[in-house]
């Protein structure tokens, strides 16, 4: 996992103009979305290989607790 703080500070090093893309879903990549916050329990589908590990959940959610909930930023 990355802060935000680590990312800028690894993409400072790279040149303003460069663009930056992410995987495609099967094959491919994609352009990056703007930026949107959300709550994820984290390692949520541990042992769920073809899955990621973490998992968004509404911040109201009551089966789960708040200690395990974090603020992401998907992008």
């Amino acid at each position: 996992m990355k802060t935000v703080k680590q990312l800028i500070t690894e993409l400072s090093e790279y040149p303003e103009d460069m663009i930056v893309v992410t995987n495609g879903y099967e094959g491919g990549f994609r352009d990056i979305r703007e930026p949107e916050e959300l709550v994820l329990v984290l390692d949520y589908n541990r042992g769920a290989w073809w899955m990621g590990p973490h998992e968004e959940v509404e911040e109201y959610h009551t089966e789960i607790s708040d200690a395990r909930k974090v603020k992401a930023i998907k992008i």
